[in-house]
């Protein structure tokens, strides 16, 4: 015996509401996902703007006690307020902390586009010793040279467009001064293990800079002198949080005991080389804010009396 035709009808009716539902779900939920990440995108914005608006004003404050700082001392130590890190400070729906690193308690790689052969084989010759010290390999510095010189012709070991341009992906040389160390990614011959074993030990700064003796790290010491050996190294980072240097004079006294003739000392100790203070410094602030984690990175100058931001880039930090 068949069923009703108006229970099979009721039946087909049924399946095509439920095909129905199924396709307006199939259609609705790709727009509910765009929704959702609409959403929030719009939230990560506003954090990443209520965090850029707090960071700023935590760079205003730093810039502001760098100044203090130079009117309260002619010197730069890590016993200092600057070199300490900058406690968690609260506010609304989050908190911002921060820390300044000397950048001229690092090796300036843009020094190596100096013109003076002489000079720029002595540069040479201090970052193929830093990389000695570290006992990393680093046959790359001719062509790291030849990156942030203004010519486009090769030195002997190094590497100018030409050859970049027979590369994957092709480029050019810069020739230019590099804004970040990171760049060197682009040069012939460095690789990511060895650029990230150097970063704690060079910079990038705009201009010719001395190294402080009051912060350098014992291997950039190293790397100025065959003369400063382990020993003296080790020596002049122990006075940095007991005894800072107030004059160069103080290292020339120090050195001059291990029986370095003046001769060898007026070729280390000056002021090209060397220093007992900072002009560059970078900053790094971070803000966490609801579920968001900032970090400002600013590079700062403090010169004449003025302290400035020469650039800065703002990141998300991965929680």
């Amino acid at each position: 015996m068949k069923p009703p035709l108006h229970h099979h009808q009721q039946g087909v009716a049924l399946l095509m509401v439920l095909v129905i539902v199924t396709l307006i779900a199939g259609l609705m939920y790709p727009l509910w996902q765009q929704q959702q990440s609409a959403l929030t995108r719009a939230q990560s914005s506003q954090a990443q703007l209520q965090a850029w608006a707090v960071l700023i004003s935590a760079q205003d404050w730093v810039k502001s006690a760098l100044k203090f700082d130079a009117e309260q001392s002619q010197t730069d130590h890590l016993l200092e307020l600057w070199a300490q890190p900058m406690p968690a400070v609260p506010f609304d729906g989050g908190q911002v902390r921060g820390w300044l690193v000397d950048e001229q308690a690092k090796l300036n790689v843009n020094q190596l586009a100096i013109v003076d052969v002489q000079q720029r084989e002595q540069q040479l010759a201090v970052f193929n010793r830093l990389c000695q010290v570290l006992s990393v390999e680093c046959p790359f510095w001719s062509a790291v040279a030849d990156w942030v010189d203004a010519d486009d012709i090769p030195m002997t070991g190094g590497a100018e467009s030409a050859f970049y341009m027979g590369q994957q992906p092709m480029r050019r040389a810069a020739n230019q001064p590099l804004l970040s160390v990171d760049e060197l990614r682009q040069v012939a011959g460095v690789t990511e293990p060895i650029l990230q074993a150097l970063k704690p030990y060079i910079t990038a700064l705009p201009d010719a800079t001395p190294i402080n003796v009051n912060t350098a790290t014992a291997p950039v010491l190293m790397a100025l002198s065959p003369l400063l050996t382990q020993d003296l190294a080790t020596t002049i980072t122990a006075r940095q949080r007991t005894e800072p240097f107030e004059r160069l004079s103080q290292v020339s006294e120090l050195l001059r005991q291990s029986s370095v003739s003046d001769a060898e000392l007026n070729l280390l100790v000056n002021e090209r080389t060397m220093s007992v203070s900072t002009r560059y410094f970078m900053l790094h602030a971070q803000a966490d804010y609801l579920n968001y984690q900032w970090q400002l990175n600013s590079l700062l100058k403090r010169d004449a009396g003025r302290v400035q931001s020469l650039m800065r880039w703002l990141t998300e930090v991965e929680p």
